[in-house]
C-alpha cells in the first residue's frame, strides 16, 4: 500500500519466446478487491498502453475533414482483447490532465486518468485524450444509462468536470451530477449504433401520430417548439 489509495506490487514475469513489450501487452490479469464480505474483480485500465484512435482517424480529425467524428469522439461500448468495456475520447490540447469521472468510479478523478495520444517522432501531443475502462467479460457488466464527465485540470492548476461533449445521452435537467454542482452529466447510452447487433430503428411514426391527435383537440400550438436550422448547400461539397 503506497497510500490511501494507491497499491503496488513487483510480480515475476517470464516473457517467453516473443518480447518484453509483446509479451506485456498480451498479459491478462485481474486485481481482488475486498468487498465487505465479498472480493471484487479489478480489471486494469492501463494493462494495455496500445493507442485508441487509428491513425487515418487522427489525420481526418487534424484536417477537420472527419464525417463520423461522434464515432471517435465521445463514449463507445466497446470490446477489446476479449473484454467489454467503455472507449473514451476527447479533444483538450491546453489542459495539464484529464480523468473520466462517473457513477462507476465515484466521480474520483485519481481513479481513471486519460493517456495523452500522441504520435511519431516530430509530431507530439495531438490534442486527443483517451482512454478504455474494461468492466467484464459480458455485456452486462457494462454501466449502461450510468453517468459521467470529464474532470479537466487547466494549465493554470483550475479542476473542473465538463459533460462530454459528444455524448449520446445527457442527463434531464435539473438534476445535478455529483461533484460538478453547476452541470447536468452525461450517460452512457445503450443505442450506441456501432455496438447494437442491429441499428436503432430511427422513425417518426409515434411523433406524427401524437402530432395528428394534438391537432385535431386544438392543443398543438400549445406544444413545446423546437427550431432547427441547416444550411443545405453545405451538404453539397464535392
Amino acid at each position: 500500500r503506497r497510500s490511501a489509495w494507491l497499491y503496488e506490487a513487483v510480480l515475476a514475469f517470464a516473457p517467453g519466446g516473443e518480447s518484453l513489450e509483446a509479451a506485456a501487452s498480451s498479459l491478462r490479469y485481474e486485481v481482488e478487491v475486498p468487498d465487505g464480505d465479498d472480493k471484487g474483480a479489478l480489471l486494469d485500465a492501463y494493462a494495455d498502453r496500445r493507442p485508441l484512435l487509428e491513425e487515418e482517424e487522427l489525420d481526418q480529425l487534424q484536417a477537420g475533414v472527419f464525417p463520423n467524428v461522434a464515432d471517435a469522439l465521445g463514449c463507445h461500448a466497446t470490446r477489446r482483447n476479449g473484454c467489454f468495456g467503455l472507449r473514451f475520447a476527447v479533444w483538450a490540447p491546453r489542459a495539464r490532465s484529464v480523468a473520466v469521472v462517473g457513477d462507476f468510479n465515484g466521480w474520483d478523478g485519481r481513479a481513471s486518468p486519460m493517456n495523452r495520444r500522441t504520435r511519431g517522432v516530430g509530431s507530439g501531443f495531438t490534442g486527443i485524450w483517451e482512454l478504455f475502462l474494461p468492466f467484464g467479460a459480458s455485456r452486462a457488466a457494462l454501466p449502461l444509462g450510468s453517468h459521467y464527465g470529464f474532470e479537466v485540470r487547466t494549465a493554470h492548476g483550475a479542476t473542473s468536470v465538463r459533460i462530454d461533449p459528444f455524448a449520446q445521452e445527457f442527463e434531464v435537467p435539473p438534476i445535478d451530477i455529483g461533484g460538478a454542482p453547476h452541470i447536468n452529466s452525461s450517460k452512457v447510452s445503450a443505442y450506441d449504433d456501432s455496438f447494437r447487433d442491429e441499428p436503432f430503428p430511427w422513425g417518426d411514426e409515434d411523433w406524427i401520430h401524437e402530432r395528428d391527435r394534438l391537432g385535431h383537440c386544438g392543443l398543438l400550438l400549445q406544444q413545446p417548439m423546437a427550431i432547427y436550422e441547416v444550411h443545405l448547400p453545405s451538404w453539397r461539397r464535392s
